[in-house]
């Protein structure tokens, strides 16, 4: 059989894997989660994540404050990235008491 036989989607279906998309996200926010938490000793990107701590009481509860960039290749830069993806499921899961089962569910629910 040729590969163009096969469709990737229905590959991953029956070998019941995640979308691509979908794992990198989930392995980002893991990797993320482990600097957050010093199980990674990084202690320069530790340094780099910009917790936010409103001075007031806003509408915006975004945990981490990405820093503004201008071109494409700093936005997807891994720590930015990371930041910007933690903020998107904040209001699922809280990053500074969980676990990374807790978060694994959250893209994989089935399991």
């Amino acid at each position: 059989m040729r590969s163009s036989d096969f469709s990737y989607p229905a590959l991953e279906r029956s070998l019941n894997l995640l979308p691509l998309s979908t794992r990198r996200e989930m392995y980002d926010i893991i990797t993320f989660f482990n600097i957050l938490h010093s199980r990674v000793q990084t202690p320069d990107l530790l340094q780099s994540i910009n917790i936010h701590v409103p001075r007031h009481s806003t509408r915006s509860n975004l945990p981490f404050k990405p820093p503004f960039v201008r071109t494409n290749y700093l936005q997807n830069s891994p720590l930015i990235r990371f930041q910007r993806l933690a903020n998107s499921i904040s209001n699922q899961i809280d990053f500074f008491s969980t676990s990374i089962a807790a978060i694994r569910q959250i893209y994989n629910p089935e399991t």
